[in-house]
């Protein structure tokens, strides 16, 4: 079984490897330049933040100032509309699933806009997070709020479903996170994790100035390290989702590999860019070999 992850560690958390490649990447979180300090696995490519750009208490002032805005945010990821139509996709994917009950724990509620589109469909939800606008919530009979972390549940509180939306790579401790909702859990109950993808094609891409390099976000997933670890962490069976769980997404789950003729128009368009191209070119083929690298943000669910 796993240690808690370690940004410090001397060998990858995930396979044990000692090669680490280490670089820069442009922070997507915050206006201005800001250099996010990558640490990534040569061998199986899982990655994490170190030094940390952010503190515990600056992630949660940054969150709850944002959610908090009337006029212009950060980012779209925190504006109401966008929020609500994911949410649909969001509980269409718990629909899928064999649940043994409707009672659902919504861990990072954010502002609390996918706990009341779930309710609205007929869960009995309580929604969690440090930054919860609790005044946003309170109009529904089966949707509670709680500002706070599971230290602020009843001890012997339990879910049949428990959701985190884009919240595992911005905890310190995520393995204990995981253990204390595997804890909470009834029989036969469902962990929910989305996050994004960094053994996706886009990232790839993209290089250093990816959306997903954000001074809040500690660890970088793929779906094969984090089915890897909730299977060593007890679970029985992960489902993964085969669609990124956003409106207008029409790709595919696999990628089929870079384009040929994008790689010649780049070299023909920019020929002292020729290292650059292709080494993006080449990396980008190796991912053509990465399980669902075609889903930039990826969701699976890990039955007890």
């Amino acid at each position: 079984m796993f240690v808690e992850l370690d940004p410090t560690v001397q060998s990858c958390p995930v396979c044990q490897s000692p090669e680490f490649k280490r670089f820069d990447a442009v922070a997507s979180d915050v206006e201005g330049h800001s250099c996010v300090h990558i640490v990534e696995c040569g061998r199986c490519h899982f990655a994490w933040q170190y030094p940390l750009g952010r503190t515990e208490t600056e992630s949660v002032e940054h969150f709850d100032r944002n959610y908090r805005a009337q006029g212009k945010r950060l980012s779209e990821y925190f504006d109401p509309e966008k929020k609500c139509d994911i949410a649909l996709l969001e509980v269409d994917f718990l629909s899928q699933l064999t649940l043994p009950g409707k009672k659902l724990l919504d861990i990072g509620a954010g502002a609390g806009i996918f706990a009341k589109v779930a309710a609205e469909r007929g869960f009995c939800v309580t929604a969690l997070d440090p930054a919860l606008e609790l005044e946003r919530i309170a109009e529904l009979p089966n949707l509670q709020g709680v500002r706070g972390t599971m230290s602020n549940l009843p001890p012997d509180e339990t879910f049949d479903v428990i959701t985190m939306w884009d919240v595992i790579e911005h905890l310190v401790t995520p393995l204990a996170i995981i253990d204390e909702a595997k804890k909470r859990l009834r029989t036969g109950g469902w962990l929910v994790l989305e996050t994004g993808n960094y053994k996706s094609a886009d990232r790839v891409q993209d290089g250093a100035r990816h959306w997903m390099y954000q001074l809040d976000h500690r660890w970088y997933f793929s779906p094969e390290s984090m089915e890897k670890i909730l299977l060593d962490r007890g679970f029985s069976e992960v489902v993964h989702a085969d669609r990124v769980l956003r409106p207008g997404w029409g790709g595919e789950a696999h990628f089929r590999g870079p384009s040929r003729m994008h790689f010649v128009r780049e070299l023909l368009a920019h020929p002292t860019r020729a290292f650059t191209a292709f080494s993006t070119f080449s990396a980008m083929k190796q991912a053509s070999g990465w399980p669902r690298a075609g889903v930039g943000i990826f969701t699976l669910a890990a039955r007890i």
